[in-house]
């Protein structure tokens, strides 16, 4: 891969995946994580904006994307995984600043944090590995949506038992009342003295 060819591969990505919006649901939410007070973006499938990551050191990722040792790890993932090359780097335009730029895959991620700053390079690395693995997590996450779930439905229900509940207030003094007359009917007629009450 020549330099021109590094700058067909970025304008491919911007356009072959314009249409996709980085910070949409899902695996493309963006997640912004602060390291030595910067924050950097990331999304729930582990990619990493390497645009907002570089500008933080001066650099850029169209120059990491023409070193040679870049390109031969990209032909390399691209044949070890069966896919383009492109499949590995996405560009955004549009929308902030935290999801527009250059977006590399998680294994190419750490490649290129190492090349801006090694201290840096551990900590995404290790930030990539928790967003990658917190799929993990869902069924803390599924229980949480089934338990709230749950509440909304008995809410509902207590609702459904305050509207029946102010209902019956309004109707108990017209049944107690009605009671009230059969039983001193029965009373009087039958000569019952005993039939029971009711609140």
């Amino acid at each position: 891969m020549n330099d021109r060819v590094s700058e067909e591969l970025l304008a491919e990505a911007a356009g072959r995946h314009a249409s996709e919006a980085i910070a949409n649901a899902g695996a493309g939410a963006v997640i912004m994580a602060e390291y030595e007070g910067r924050g950097y973006s990331f999304r729930a499938d582990g990619w990493f904006n390497a645009t907002l990551a570089a500008e933080r050191y001066g650099k850029k990722p169209a120059k990491w994307l023409r070193l040679v040792e870049t390109k031969r790890y990209i032909e390399a993932l691209a044949r070890r995984h069966e896919v383009h090359k492109m499949d590995f780097v996405k560009a955004s335009r549009g929308g902030d600043r935290t999801t527009q730029g250059t977006w590399l895959h998680p294994k190419l991620a750490v490649a290129f944090a190492r090349w801006l700053n090694i201290d840096f390079a551990v900590w995404a690395d290790a930030k990539i590995d928790e967003i990658i693995h917190a799929p993990q997590e869902l069924g803390l996450i599924k229980q949480f949506f089934e338990v709230e779930v749950q509440y909304a439905n008995e809410k509902s229900k207590v609702s459904a038992s305050a509207r029946n509940m102010r209902a019956w207030q309004k109707k108990k003094p017209e049944l107690s009342g009605e009671m009230a007359r059969l039983r001193a009917d029965i009373q009087l007629k039958l000569g019952f003295s005993d039939l029971p009450a009711k609140d």
